[in-house]
């Protein structure tokens, strides 16, 4: 195993770094795009205080707006989408008035003449929220989804142990091994007979134990037949013992 690749491992199982991780780059990348797009537009240098502000509000209100997500990620999902929606509005509004606000300090101009110009400047920061959200829920429900299969892989697995320790405890060992004994026992004494019935019934008692399903309910008078056989078998090895003795 490549131990390159442990500290990305520990960093995906932890949830909660994972998050200020990807919350810090991401922002990081989003200041930095935006002030080269500034630079290329003819922005003077000192534009990165607006690039940062922006980075630094949409860090605060994104973040505060994860609690919000978490907090009803467990509704039902209409309500869940609802109450999602109207957070996320009221957030884009936060981020586009402190954005904005930051910007027009800095560039009269760029303010807008008219209300259409606001709806503009608001569906553009909405873009970058929705944008923000719909990473925030990818990542959050392929995890649960992740969880949810790993937590079906390992209930599998402990039911296939199960099933095989109960197939273990149906056969029980030290009964087929002291049957067979006696079965040999009889053999060597002559008693064919005695041995042919408890072959026989070893024969009928082990092709039940491995036809059934230990996992599944059985009929009573299934039960009570392998019982009546378990019982023939020890009867005849425990007479074969008396006479041996």
């Amino acid at each position: 195993m490549n131990t390159a690749t442990l500290p990305l491992e520990r960093l995906a199982a932890n949830s909660e770094r994972l998050f200020w991780v990807l919350q810090t780059v991401g922002w990081l990348g989003f200041m930095s795009l935006n002030y080269l797009a500034a630079l290329g537009y003819g922005k003077p240098l000192h534009y990165i205080y607006v690039s940062a502000g922006a980075a630094i509000t949409g860090f605060v209100v994104t973040s505060l707006l994860r609690f919000g997500y978490r907090a009803v990620a467990a509704w039902p999902l209409p309500r869940m989408l609802a109450a999602s929606s109207a957070m996320l509005v009221v957030a884009t509004a936060v981020y586009a008035k402190s954005h904005a606000e930051a910007l027009f300090h800095f560039c009269m101009e760029c303010r807008p003449e008219s209300v259409l110009g606001y709806v503009g400047y608001f569906g553009s920061t909405l873009y970058v929220m929705l944008s923000w959200s719909g990473f925030y829920f990818g990542i959050r429900f392929s995890r649960e989804i992740a969880h949810e299969r790993e937590t079906a892989l390992k209930a599998n697995a402990l039911a296939h142990e199960a099933q095989l320790k109960m197939l273990r405890y149906q056969l029980n060992p030290h009964f087929l091994f002291n049957t067979l004994n006696a079965i040999s026992t009889l053999v060597l004494d002559g008693q064919n007979a005695t041995a042919n019935r408890m072959v026989s019934g070893l024969s009928g008692f082990l092709r039940h134990t491995l036809d059934s399903d230990p996992v599944q309910c059985v009929p009573l008078d299934d039960e009570i037949a392998v019982i009546e056989r378990y019982l023939d078998i020890e009867q005849l090895r425990f007479g074969a013992l008396a006479r041996g003795h």
